[in-house]
């Protein structure tokens, strides 16, 4: 455990909250970065659009799911 100043140690409840608090911060940035689209797109297009959608998608899972196992150690 961290030590403070005068020998004394910081409780866990503490960390926890810390650790908390990142993955919130985490997440909202995440979110924040998903975006709708502008324009309505026609099947066809929805279809040529969606393997470029798919990378985006996997690119944010794997940036949520540290964040997420982070949370879950932490008994949260």
């Amino acid at each position: 455990m961290p030590l403070r100043r005068d020998g004394s140690t910081w409780p866990p409840h503490r960390l926890n909250a810390l650790c908390d608090g990142v993955f919130a911060i985490a997440m909202t940035l995440l979110a924040l970065e998903v975006r709708v689209p502008e324009e309505t797109l026609t099947r066809q297009e929805f279809r040529s659009a969606l393997p470029g959608l798919l990378a985006q998608l996997g690119a944010y899972s794997l940036a949520s799911s540290p964040a997420s196992t982070g949370s879950r150690t932490t008994g949260s």
